[in-house]
């Protein structure tokens, strides 16, 4: 595994966790790390792509879902965020991307039904 800066500024961020993320966990691992990554070792190092897709593959298998990647767990999310009328200026952020463009162009089938929201806004805007 080779670690390299973001290939934009907008890559380097804080990404806030919700409260029901196990933040004291996640606190207690960083302490153990030597640099700051998500998935690591027993001693805090780097682990090899495959390993993390091994084992996520492996306990897909386990509970009976399909498997997925980090990649796809990564999809996953902005598609959630979006569905949930989150900004797209927002999740791209969250992303890293360099502009909100890049992520509509990724994403913009997570924004379906637009049609529908827009219609129900003018209504109300209209008083009905």
């Amino acid at each position: 595994m080779v670690v390299t800066d973001p290939k934009t500024p907008s890559g380097r961020r804080v990404v806030t966790l919700p409260p029901v993320a196990v933040v004291a966990l996640l606190r207690q691992w960083q302490e153990r790390q030597s640099e700051t990554l998500v998935f690591t070792g027993a001693r805090g190092g780097p682990l090899h792509v495959s390993v993390v897709e091994h084992a996520l593959g492996r306990e897909c298998r386990r509970l009976g879902i399909p498997v997925v990647t980090p990649r796809s767990l990564r999809h996953l999310h902005a598609s959630l965020l979006l569905g949930e009328g989150l900004p797209i200026t927002a999740v791209s952020a969250r992303l890293g991307h360099a502009n909100p463009s890049i992520t509509l162009g990724i994403y913009s089938h997570a924004l379906g039904g637009q049609d529908e929201v827009a219609a129900a806004a003018i209504g109300r805007a209209m008083g009905g």
